[in-house]
């Protein structure tokens, strides 16, 4: 992760042209903490507007009511995600955070009906959305992200399960062991751990060649076994760290049949 100068008011295309970023696929703001801001600058705007009218030291008081609303309605305009076609720019007012798709640690993707909080705080009933959590390293998490425009969703996934792979191969090739959370997949076959699994799902290991095929239904990840008509394992597929990532190595890269359930 880099911190990039941006200047005043710089537009997508030009901090693309300067950092070799491709294409703007998209632009995100956080909804609910926009109105957030929004409503709460707009009423200390009003307050400050209401004593400076007054005159004498409640003028002063008006200065900072307005220069904390100034503030809060900079934080909307200068706070954005920007996904382009080779690398992610957090902006942060006239800094912005230049994140290669190789930095994304985990990834966790969730598509589920979300609660909208309305200035921040106050439950709303929410619509479909896509919610993701990106980790840039084991310590660090950045802002939950929630989509409701499915082609950024799906283009997020594939773009750090390209990120992604090719390491991931080569761990692979060195009988290395790949963590994904409940599961941990090796040169001998596919392991559930306790890790994020029901307390009744013991941990075991699946062969390969006793593997038979998986299927991805109702938001589950099902593997199963030969010869066997419930699923080895069941696992929520938001509690995937990189699911898509998992999903191509197994079925592309290892050969894993997947049944369209």
């Amino acid at each position: 992760m880099k911190i990039i100068p941006l200047g005043w008011r710089p537009s997508p295309a030009d901090i693309a042209a300067e950092h070799q970023l491709g294409e703007l696929i998209a632009s995100y703001r956080p909804n609910s903490w926009t109105v957030f801001y929004v409503v709460s600058g707009s009423i200390l705007w009003l307050l400050a507007f209401g004593l400076f009218s007054e005159g004498g030291w409640l003028a002063l008081v008006a200065v900072l009511f307005g220069l904390v609303a100034l503030f809060l309605f900079y934080t909307v305009y200068a706070n954005s995600w920007l996904f382009f076609s080779g690398g992610i720019v957090r902006r942060q007012g006239r800094r912005g955070k230049l994140i290669d798709y190789t930095e994304v640690v985990t990834l966790f993707a969730d598509v589920r009906k979300v609660v909208v909080l309305l200035f921040g705080f106050i439950p709303l009933k929410g619509g479909k959305r896509q919610s993701y959590k990106l980790s840039l390293c084991k310590t660090v998490r950045e802002m939950p992200l929630h989509f409701s425009d499915e082609t950024l969703g799906r283009f997020l996934e594939g773009a750090v399960c390209r990120a992604q792979l090719p390491g991931l191969l080569e761990d692979y090739r060195a009988q290395q062991d790949l963590d994904f959370g409940p599961l941990r997949v090796n040169r001998a076959g596919i392991c559930r751990t306790q890790k994020g699994l029901p307390l009744f799902a013991s941990s075991g290991e699946l062969e390969w060649a006793e593997l038979h095929h998986l299927t991805v239904e109702r938001g589950d990840l099902c593997l199963f076994r030969q010869g066997q008509d419930r699923p080895w394992v069941r696992v929520a597929c938001h509690k995937i760290p990189n699911f898509q990532t998992l999903l191509v190595l197994l079925v592309e890269k290892i050969g894993v049949r997947m049944i369209q359930a």
